[in-house]
């Protein structure tokens, strides 16, 4: 396992870590713009047919999961062992795998719909995970993948703009990869691995959890 994983893996298995973002994604203000933000992401994929496979690719302490409906056959895959023990017992019904997001077990065409929110900018090379992401989606499957956007707020040093660690995503940002890329840069990204891009949401702008919106990005294959 290349060195970076490692290290990326070895970050999200630290409870203190994971205990933050739950807490930040559960309590307070913040916790209820980031609740709006993640339903709002499942609701871009919807309706959802019974039976269908879901997969949350980079799932963490398994937020995602809670909003999906039932019906579907939900799976999760994370690097970190920790993570995906806690998700289990927050969130039942879905199968866990542990799993670097650039080389999974699962055959070509596995999956209706793909999330991958929150991982891209922590993988050593984006264009490999969205190659795989693409490898084991169906044909005319649907995902929704964002990006840390190079010239968005949360990217501006955080001794101008004084930003603590109650912000949801500057946290996420100490990370030991974080790759931030221009809507361009990461347009060409999704090209150069088949995905057809249907819509953009968001400001255009990546700005902080406070104000509870990230860039998300719809995209087709």
């Amino acid at each position: 396992m290349r060195r970076e994983i490692v290290e990326v893996r070895n970050f999200y298995s630290v409870n203190r870590v994971l205990e933050h973002r739950i807490k930040l994604a559960t309590e307070n203000f913040t916790g209820k713009l980031i609740t709006s933000n993640f339903k709002k992401i499942v609701s871009i994929l919807a309706p959802y047919k019974i039976g269908e496979k879901v997969l949350d690719i980079g799932s963490g302490w398994g937020l995602l999961q809670y909003f999906l409906p039932k019906h579907v056959k939900r799976y999760a895959l994370d690097i970190s062992p920790n993570a995906l023990t806690i998700s289990s017992t927050l969130y039942k019904g879905a199968e866990r795998i542990i799993s670097d997001a650039c080389m999974t077990s699962f055959k070509d065409d596995t999956f209706d719909k793909i999330f991958c929110i929150n991982l891209i900018a922590h993988l050593p090379s984006m264009e490999n995970g969205l190659n795989e992401i693409h490898r084991i989606i169906k044909p005319k499957g649907l995902c929704v993948v964002n990006f840390t956007n190079r010239y968005g707020l949360v990217n501006l040093p955080r001794t101008v703009l004084k930003l603590r660690i109650g912000y949801y995503a500057r946290y996420s940002l100490f990370a030991p990869i974080d790759k931030s890329c221009s809507y361009s840069e990461i347009k060409k990204i999704f090209k150069l691995t088949g995905f057809k891009i249907l819509e953009n949401y968001g400001w255009g702008i990546s700005v902080p959890y406070s104000i509870g919106k990230k860039v998300p990005r719809i995209a087709e294959k």
